[in-house]
């Protein structure tokens, strides 16, 4: 793995300093690759063009029904990748082919979740609800939040994670 450029904002872009990273399997201490180092106007730029992109036109007009679509297709591409990805994982953190299979599967399980999660989003009296189960994390929420213009929360789970859901939803 060799990688010259950081991928920001949907291209491939030189990053802001000369300085490379080694890539290296603690397994077996072998450097696997280098890459750029992201120096904090690298990172500066990632999350402009990530803030950017939920912001933009093309995503915000999207039904949720759309959004889900996107989402599947993403983890199709997961799957028609799966083994290069493991491959990847192992080689980047030295585990073990089956664990490295098996966090690929769990991603291509979450994407599953979240689309299906966008296809019950409705809208009910022109308030928009989104069933959060007991797992959500504070920035799916925030994505949620901004993104979706939803106006209320249907909360299932735990009253512990509903409070906390709660408390974050207060900050937008």
């Amino acid at each position: 793995m060799q990688y010259q450029k950081l991928f920001i904002g949907g291209n491939w872009q030189a990053p802001s300093s000369d300085r490379q990273l080694e890539v290296e399997n603690p397994a077996n201490r072998e450097i696997t690759g280098h890459c750029p180092e992201a120096v904090e106007d690298d990172v500066d730029a990632a999350v402009a063009a990530a803030q950017g992109a939920l912001k933009a036109p093309d995503w915000a007009a999207l039904a949720p029904a759309q959004r889900a679509d996107l989402i599947d297709a993403l983890g199709a591409s997961i799957k028609a990748r799966a083994k290069d990805l493991a491959n990847c994982a192992v080689q980047e953190i030295g585990a073990p082919i089956s664990f490295s299979m098996g966090q690929v599967a769990m991603a291509r399980m979450t994407l599953k979740f979240f689309a299906q999660q966008a296809r019950e989003l409705i809208s009910k009296n022109s308030a928009r609800v989104f069933l959060v189960r007991c797992w959500c994390v504070k920035n799916l929420l925030a994505s949620l939040l901004q993104s979706c213009h939803i106006t209320a929360l249907c909360l299932r789970g735990c009253l512990k994670l509903g409070l906390r859901l709660q408390a974050v939803a207060r900050l937008f």
